[in-house]
């Protein structure tokens, strides 16, 4: 009797502490999920300003290398968010700088690769409109800044990479086709005329 009322106890003490572990996790993430939208909104909001002495002063080194540390630090919804009106910006602003255009690719690459919003039907097509969108917008802005710079070579190549990466979207394996690879060599020589 002695015996059971002590793996009892023990079982009792062992659900307490497993309670407690929860609890304590639970809170941590809390925490954890407060702090990030706080730093997200100071980021959003120092970013506005960074962007705007950017725009105003399109030779401000300072302020580029403030933007391009500010998006790599973006969660994929908040990067969603500014898509078009900062990055794509950003890029038609400073397109022979290779930091941004890397950056550019990078944060695009990071939107489409969430795969966390896949909880329903409606977000499976919803995220699957982003990545489209996403891939389709950032693909025209590189091929008409290869239009407006049909002489440089790192345009062209940077063309190559953002096309790469819109068709692989589309395919299951992700890996691009040979067809693919001609339709984007196609988009390439016609915009580098």
């Amino acid at each position: 009797m002695l015996f059971a009322l002590h793996l009892n106890l023990e079982k009792c003490v062992k659900f307490k502490t497993i309670n407690w572990n929860v609890n304590r996790l639970k809170k941590q993430e809390k925490d954890y999920n407060s702090k990030r939208r706080e730093t997200n909104g100071k980021q959003g909001r120092s970013s506005e300003k960074e962007l705007e002495k950017l725009f105003a002063d399109p030779i401000n080194v300072d302020a580029l290398e403030s933007v391009l540390n500010i998006l790599n630090e973006l969660d994929d919804k908040r990067l969603w968010s500014i898509f078009e009106e900062v990055m794509i910006s950003l890029l038609r602003l400073k397109p022979l700088e290779v930091k941004v255009r890397k950056t550019i690719l990078l944060c695009s690459q990071k939107i489409t690769t969430n795969k966390s919003i896949l909880l329903t039907h409606q977000a499976v097509s919803q995220r699957s409109e982003i990545i489209a969108t996403c891939s389709l917008a950032l693909y025209e802005a590189a091929l008409e800044i290869l239009e407006e710079h049909p002489d440089q070579i790192p345009l062209k190549s940077y063309a190559l990479d953002v096309g790469r990466w819109r068709y692989s979207l589309n395919r299951p394996d992700g890996k691009v086709t040979v067809y693919d690879e001609q339709a984007i060599q196609n988009d390439i020589q016609v915009r580098s005329r």
